[in-house]
């Protein structure tokens, strides 16, 4: 009996043991709080500077890191807290989880099947990004590029996270698509020449201040919205084309070459339009009501369609021009994305367009006044008691936010706390109207 008691004691007496050193290694490799510099041992919690670099690193919430210089990392990363990196930052098959914030200067190279997740409420923000890894931002998350990014590997943009790059976004491998579910910005010239393409998809919006060249698949969803700032250039020596189901603004020129175009959405092009196949064009003609899948605003601007079959340039019915636009969009979303890309070319061309009485003495009906960051919408008491009012909040890129009854003449709508332009569009019974206006209080 003492015998038996003896070897539980000591299986007892390893298993402990066997259990602290596994409790110490995981401590060596997780911050201690506040922090300080990754390479001081009082910065982690045994008084340890990590160096497995095959095991888990974690950034305790509430702890900042600081590391100077390049940090490569083979196991996995879990920030919780703050890690900076003042230098080049590459993960490798472990990956990285981002629950609170990671500042770096260059997102560098990658082991091909590493990824970095960036979770509700987190934050990465780096100066560029030059690498082989994918990256998954999630609702909720931010993903900040102050510079260039180039990735070999997917970006996928859930609904509800955030990407924004001041730089040029180039996409060089077969695997570098963008897909885009949330909110994006691309403040540069998008290069899609490679890869699967691009894809906006659910109710996301991106837009890119710069040129979209691509020679890729470009898809544009249902409820989804690509708007470029600059010009597009296409050309497609493979027949992956384009797709837009959604809305896709052209402030610029237009140009494809060998692509396969299908429009049951809208496309409208602020500058000239020249399709130049090989492939497909497979946009209906316009409609007799005016109504079209294409628009070209600039009735001076060149655009032609060459037929592939024939060798000689169509007869343009595939487009609508400006009026065509104002007379069956006026009361949409496009219209107001439409105003954002093209404040100055609507105000003076609407100046001089005349519009049916009618429709300015419903508009005249209804008063749309920013206050701070709430709105004051008002229309007569006869008006207000024939019919329930509604007010509905958008964001700039045409994203719904709230909807309000509108029981009286004067209904204030509050608006969200982050500043920024909002449409605001208001109806009561068969009068209408929509106004752009700053959180700040200034009304467009």
């Amino acid at each position: 009996m003492k015998q038996v008691n003896k070897s539980i004691l000591s299986g007892i007496i390893i298993i402990s043991a066997s259990f602290f050193v596994a409790i110490t290694v995981q401590a060596q490799q997780t911050s201690s709080l506040p922090g300080g510099s990754f390479d001081a041992a009082s910065s982690w919690l045994d008084e340890s500077i990590p160096t497995a670099t095959d095991q888990l690193l974690t950034i305790s919430t509430g702890s900042e890191i600081t590391k100077e210089g390049k940090l490569s990392w083979g196991g996995k990363v879990l920030v919780n807290g703050v890690l900076n990196v003042n230098g080049d930052f590459t993960v490798g098959y472990g990956g990285a989880e981002i629950l609170g914030e990671l500042n770096i200067t260059s997102l560098k190279d990658g082991s091909g099947s590493a990824s970095i997740v960036i979770k509700d409420g987190a934050t990465v923000t780096a100066q560029t990004v030059d690498a082989n890894i994918s990256i998954q931002v999630e609702t909720g998350g931010k993903f900040i590029v102050n510079g260039d990014y180039t990735n070999n590997l997917p970006l996928v943009i859930a609904a509800g996270g955030n990407l924004n790059i001041s730089g040029n976004y180039n996409a060089p491998d077969n695997n570098a698509v963008l897909k885009n579910y949330g909110n994006a910005l691309i403040k540069g010239h998008y290069y899609n020449l490679s890869g699967e393409g691009l894809s906006v998809l659910g109710q996301g919006v991106l837009e890119i201040e710069g040129n979209l060249v691509a020679k890729q698949l470009i898809s544009v969803a249902s409820d989804a919205v690509l708007i470029v700032q600059g010009s597009v250039s296409y050309q497609d020596d493979l027949q992956a084309g384009m797709n837009i189901s959604g809305i896709m603004i052209v402030a610029q020129n237009f140009g494809v070459k060998n692509g396969n175009i299908a429009a049951s959405g809208k496309i409208v092009v602020g500058g000239t339009f020249t399709y130049l196949a090989g492939g497909n064009f497979l946009i209906t003609d316009q409609q007799e009501s005016g109504e079209a899948n294409l628009y070209v605003l600039d009735g001076t601007a060149d655009h032609y369609f060459h037929s592939y079959d024939s060798g000689a340039n169509q007869i343009d019915k595939k487009s609508g021009g400006f009026n065509d636009f104002v007379a069956n969009e006026q009361d949409g979303e496009l219209w107001d994305l439409a105003l954002s890309v093209f404040p100055d070319e609507f105000k003076s061309i609407t100046t001089s367009f005349n519009s049916p009485k009618s429709n300015k003495e419903e508009a005249s009906a209804i008063r749309i006044i920013a206050v701070g960051s709430k709105v004051m919408v008002s229309t007569s008491p006869d008006a207000a008691q024939k019919d329930v009012g509604r007010i509905e909040v958008y964001t700039i890129e045409g994203r719904k936010l709230s909807e309000v009854p509108a029981h009286s003449s004067r209904t204030l709508v509050i608006l969200p706390n982050e500043k920024g332009i909002y449409i605001i569009r208001a109806s009561f019974g068969k009068l209408f109207k929509s106004e752009r206006v700053l959180i700040s209080g200034e009304l467009f």
